[in-house]
């Protein structure tokens, strides 16, 4: 089951539906019980965060939607921060809150959320520090042709830009994030500790 190729297939057509069209074949993945329809798959994976089948969905989709933010790896789909931060709320909303593991789960989730959004800061800085060094040694070329050292350059510092420009909104979305939780008193609990957390990282 290829939850990436699943979530994808959604971002096509994400403004006109696409976010609660998600495949039912992501149900099997997860050995807890949960709906059938749209973006409620996630909620029995966020209902049992600790199992390892459910904690791989939510990892994998998550992350898709979140480099679908992101210039560096050039989604043919792209995804507003807005919209993520409008996704990831509707389904934390959507919880049960009866469950008596809500509030373990939500801190399970909520520490899971940043250690992902840190891990991609984490690889934008080191994507970063390539292409700066690609754009530098590209310049010390002399062995290529004008044309193939122009091709060189150019992609080498539009992924030293793109790299630049995502490391700016990420800090947007955490504090997109924060805004939009922290005014829902049913989600406040998932999220009061992350933008602290996110900033002493």
């Amino acid at each position: 089951m290829d939850v990436v190729n699943n979530v994808r297939e959604c971002l096509k057509t994400w403004s006109k539906g696409g976010d609660v069209e998600w495949s039912v074949r992501i149900l099997y993945a997860c050995s807890c019980p949960q709906p059938i329809y749209s973006r409620k798959i996630l909620i029995g994976p966020h209902c049992n965060p600790t199992d390892p089948d459910c904690l791989d969905v939510l990892t994998t989709a998550y992350h898709t939607l979140l480099c679908a933010t992101l210039s560096t790896w050039t989604p043919n789909n792209p995804l507003t921060p807005s919209a993520f931060v409008e996704f990831v709320t509707s389904v934390l909303t959507s919880l049960p809150s009866t469950s008596s593991k809500l509030p373990s789960n939500a801190a399970s989730f909520g520490d899971y959320l940043v250690d992902m959004i840190w891990s991609v800061d984490t690889e934008l800085d080191e994507l970063l520090s390539e292409a700066r060094i690609a754009a530098a040694a590209s310049a010390e070329q002399t062995n290529m042709s004008a044309k193939d050292l122009s091709l060189l350059t150019s992609r080498a510092k539009k992924a030293q830009q793109n790299a630049e420009v995502d490391k700016q909104r990420i800090p947007v979305i955490v504090k997109k994030l924060l805004v939009r939780m922290l005014s829902n008193s049913k989600v406040v609990s998932h999220f009061a500790h992350v933008g602290k957390s996110y900033h002493y990282r």
